[in-house]
């Protein structure tokens, strides 16, 4: 009985360390190698608009490419939503990021200056494509808009008739 006890227990522990390992992982902004092996066959999280209609946003940081699908945005009452993608320049791929674009879903509180990303997904390839490296929902309350979203709130509430113009 005590034997296996000890091998449960043994369990329960190893699924907690891979759950601290993967949560810090992510965190960090990093991933842990068991991060991407898990995730690699999961369906894209935010998924893919079947008919993008991406618009080129101004750059805000070196070497990053943002373009916001046009598609994406929807309005509901105060609040607009859309996705993004950040394409990253083939010279910090090879300085180390693992992962070469980012599609991230924000909902703005268009009567305020606040903005809540629900979701991403890194990628492999460029412009979202390639492998999906990992995903997931993103468990931060709503922030204060940074000078990197301000176009994309200006696009996304202006759909939504919030008092902004495109």
């Amino acid at each position: 009985m005590h034997g296996h006890r000890t091998c449960n227990e043994r369990e329960t522990m190893g699924y907690r360390v891979v759950l601290a390992v993967m949560a810090g992982g992510l965190a960090c902004g990093g991933l842990a190698g068991g991060a991407r092996a898990a995730l690699a066959q999961e369906p894209a999280s935010p998924a893919p608009h079947v008919a993008a209609n991406l618009r080129k946003l101004p750059p805000y940081q070196n070497k990053v490419n943002e373009y916001i699908d046009l598609a994406s945005v929807q309005a509901r009452g105060t609040h607009s939503s859309a996705t993004f993608i950040q394409d990253f320049d083939e010279d910090m791929i090879r300085h180390g990021l693992p992962f070469a674009s980012v599609r991230f879903s924000v909902v703005y509180n268009c009567a305020g200056d606040t903005y809540r990303t629900m979701a991403y997904s890194t990628w492999s390839g460029h412009m979202g494509t390639g492998h999906r490296i990992a995903d997931g929902p993103v468990p931060r309350g709503e922030m204060t808009v940074d000078p990197s979203l301000r176009d994309g709130r200006r696009i996304a509430c202006a759909k939504g008739a919030h008092g902004e113009g495109e």
